[in-house]
């Protein structure tokens, strides 16, 4: 699944939501495409530590090549952050990772 999502990482990046512009001039209710909501679930979802364990063992460059995207697409308010911090903290915990090779 990893392998696949790092295809997709640069239409994952597009597509997720503006947080700027995320809200109505009211201020009540967030504002999102079907496709934005998608992208925004799908980020909020990747942070589980059995994923970034997974991930930290299997394709350590992933959060190298999501920050590469989210740098190169200038989204820096996408929700990647966690995504990001939990494969480093998988990454910092095992001698033997990449990290440490």
């Amino acid at each position: 699944m990893a392998h696949e999502l790092m295809r997709e990482v640069p239409r994952l990046v597009a597509t997720s939501p503006v947080r700027k512009s995320m809200l109505l001039k009211d201020e009540k209710k967030p504002v999102l495409k079907e496709v934005e909501g998608y992208a925004n679930d799908l980020l909020l979802l990747l942070p589980d530590p059995r994923f970034c364990d997974v991930v930290a063992e299997e394709i350590p460059t992933f959060s190298a090549h999501l920050v590469e995207e989210i740098v190169l697409q200038e989204r820096f308010d996408a929700p990647a952050h966690l995504v990001i911090r939990r494969i480093v903290i998988s990454l910092l915990a095992k001698s033997d990772s990449a990290l440490f090779v």
